[in-house]
């Protein structure tokens, strides 16, 4: 009898704790689903800063390239400029799109699929890039153009800007259903982790450029070589970060 009093007591005392249980871990399940979006969101952020701070280092070079060359340098940096701010307005109008489902009452999103938008963007400007680097031509002609304070000053924002395309990709590689969604996001990936670290031994001149190009920079260990066929130049790097 006291047996059946006690379970009498102490069912709904059970249920109740179990449905607060239950509760939570649906509440939690909401919180992780939620999660990977917010971080996307910020990583966006970061991204979008972070090339808008490259776009007047690269106009600084664009009018270093008009005085040193004396030629049309400026048509392929503005190509570039342009890559950038698509770049920086794709990344901004993804972000805006996952905010916008939030204020909609609807469970903000982000896949692998949606990552295209990005993955497009960064293709078309390593594209531009690499048109650039074709026209600016031979080594003499870019010891020149990354010399000082404007070689400098382009160092520090793609250290910035790779940092946050790092961030990006492995948040999405990692937390995102349908991870990374195509080869040339996973490309610009591994380089950007050292292109920052060329630019920097090349206007400190401590590393020669053809011996980075030809082997990597010294001290990277393995891992991948990425052929950039940047055209003379035949940009190869080594180990890239992921």
């Amino acid at each position: 009898m006291h047996l059946l009093s006690l379970l009498s007591l102490t069912t709904p005392c059970l249920a109740a704790v179990a449905a607060v249980a239950n509760t939570a871990a649906v509440a939690a399940a909401a919180e992780a689903a939620r999660l990977p979006a917010s971080e996307v969101i910020r990583n966006l952020e970061l991204l979008t800063r972070s090339t808008r701070d490259l776009i007047p280092a690269t106009r600084d070079l664009s009018t270093r390239a008009a005085v040193l060359f004396r030629d049309d340098a400026r048509g392929p940096f503005q190509v570039v400029i342009d890559g950038l701010e698509d770049l920086a307005s794709t990344a901004t109008s993804d972000r805006n799109a996952i905010i916008d489902e939030d204020r909609r009452g609807r469970e903000p999103k982000y896949s692998g699929r949606d990552s295209r938008n990005i993955d497009k963007a960064v293709g078309d400007l390593f594209d531009k890039v690499k048109e650039l680097a074709e026209r600016v031509g031979d080594e003499s002609k870019l010891g020149r153009l990354f010399a000082g304070s404007v070689g400098s000053k382009v160092g520090r924002a793609l250290e910035g800007w790779g940092d946050a395309v790092y961030d990006l990709a492995k948040t999405i590689d990692e937390r995102v259903e349908g991870g990374l969604d195509g080869s040339t996001w996973r490309d610009v990936v591994r380089v950007t982790g050292i292109i920052d670290r060329v630019v920097s031994d090349y206007t400190s001149g401590r590393v020669r450029l053809s011996s980075i190009l030809r082997e990597g920079r010294p001290g990277d260990r393995g891992g991948i070589s990425i052929d950039l066929g940047l055209g003379p130049i035949g940009l190869r790097l080594g180990a890239g970060r992921v």
